[in-house]
């Protein structure tokens, strides 16, 4: 009998803790639409891929300082610690990422497919030249993007190529622009830039390797003529020699870009899985950071709810464990309950940031076809627990309360339906035992009369 007793007080205060647990969720979502919570999580994670993070060298006090203000303001989609915006930005002002957002105050998309994310940046690094192909335009928008914007490489002056070869550039692409062109005066003209103004020696070098190259090209009989204008064009954006530039000294992000599109041997289609794949698994970590910002939010929450509703869970145990009637009402309630809302468990809870908006909208249609029944609910548990609330303002059945509710309705729903089992097969085995002992009672006193007659 004790046992049922404490059995009956657990199932009782589970109930409570999940309808106020649902009533949580509820105003969570809520307060994540309003605030576009999922949209501001997608945007810090966005940025910790497209930008880079901050070098603070030895200042390790400013480095900490930094980290701690992110964790605060990643709520917002905000970080202290990021620099080198423009790929980020221009990966927003794309048209398959900017018209997918609401066009509001937040303008910002709440969820991306991995596709929609390695086409918008395919587009936002590829350069615009038509005329080659899409694996040239890649590979010559990465080197645009490959130092860090707010420093310059040093000896920059020693290593570019003179305003003379710019203008020489320029020139033999005009030239090669022509419908018709005469590759016999296009090798004199090589031969004159090769011979004018060498200027510095890093400079004459790359010239020379640029003009062996294009010789080479030329002499070939099946070489297209774009093939030259792509090594023009690429010596013109890039006069850089990479390999000397210091790693410190190169976007962190551009070089993993680059690395995905080498480890594709420059198969567009592989390049693409790998974006996707590397989206995929910075979204799993980003589903990781929203449930951290809701559990905060969801602490508020739940704190609001235990005072404003008076939820003591030390004054709910104390008057389950003595009011047999309240007891007894409460855990028909919540056996009620159990049975009614099956098909709801599996749409409880905040739904985390990946979702996509389909999903999301199922689960706040589920929440929402639930709210009046909940509402009668609360408030028939609040007349069943009905106490005057007293002076004594007993803290630790409140921190109970709220560190309950932090746990979310799923965790309360299933543990329900556990209880709730486990005391259906424990009436069971109680009636099964009693009519087992019932009828050998019969029996033996069936075999006295019979002796007696």
């Amino acid at each position: 009998m004790i046992g049922n007793v404490a059995l009956d007080v657990v199932i009782g205060l589970v109930f409570i803790y999940l309808l106020y647990s649902l009533y949580a969720t509820i105003i969570m979502e809520i307060v994540s639409s309003l605030l576009g919570l999922r949209a501001r999580n997608l945007c810090y994670a966005l940025s910790r891929m497209l930008m880079d993070e901050k070098d603070y060298g030895e200042r390790k006090v400013r480095r900490d300082g930094s980290r701690l203000a992110t964790t605060f303001l990643r709520v917002a989609g905000k970080s202290t610690n990021m620099e080198n915006e423009e790929l980020y930005e221009k990966f927003f002002n794309q048209p398959s990422i900017k018209y997918l957002s609401s066009g509001g105050i937040g303008n910002k998309p709440s969820y991306l497919s991995a596709e929609n994310f390695s086409k918008a940046l395919i587009d936002a690094i590829k350069v615009d030249m038509p005329e080659v192909g899409e694996l040239a335009r890649i590979q010559m928008g990465l080197r645009t993007w490959r130092f860090k914007s707010d420093e310059e490489p040093k000896d920059l002056k020693a290593k570019s190529l003179t305003q003379a070869d710019f203008e020489n550039v320029k020139n033999i692409e005009a030239f090669l622009s022509n419908a018709n062109v005469d590759l016999v005066k296009f090798k004199i003209w090589l031969k004159k830039w090769h011979a004018a103004n060498p200027g510095n020696s890093v400079a004459n070098a790359r010239r020379s390797e640029a003009i062996k190259h294009i010789n080479t090209l030329l002499n070939d009989a099946n070489t297209d003529i774009n093939e030259v204008k792509i090594l023009l064009r690429e010596w013109y954006i890039d006069p850089l020699d990479v390999e000397k530039v210091l790693p410190s000294e190169r976007s962190e992000t551009i070089y993993h870009i680059e690395s995905l599109l080498n480890e594709a041997n420059n198969d567009l289609v592989k390049f693409k899985i790998l974006l996707g794949n590397w989206y995929n698994d910075t979204m799993e970590r980003a589903s990781g950071w929203f449930k951290q910002t809701t559990q905060a939010i969801l602490i508020i929450i739940g704190a609001g709810l235990a005072i404003g509703f008076n939820v003591d869970t030390i004054a709910i145990i104390k008057k389950l464990s003595k009011d047999t009637e309240a007891r007894e009402q409460l855990v028909k309630m919540a056996v009620d309950f159990n049975q009614n809302n099956q098909g709801f468990r599996q749409t409880q809870g905040v739904a985390d940031n990946a979702v996509s908006p389909q999903m999301l909208n199922a689960r706040l249609d589920s929440l929402m076809a639930i709210k009046n029944t909940l509402k009668t609910d609360i408030d028939n548990a609040q007349n069943i627990l009905s106490s005057p609330r007293t002076k004594e303002w007993n803290f630790f059945g409140y921190v109970l309360t709220i560190l309950a509710l932090s746990l979310g309705a799923p965790f309360w729903f299933d543990l329900l339906n556990k209880l709730v089992k486990l005391r259906t097969s424990n009436s069971s085995s109680a009636n099964t035992e009693g009519g087992a002992w019932t009828g050998d009672s019969n029996i033996s006193n069936r075999n006295t009369l019979n002796r007696a007659g």
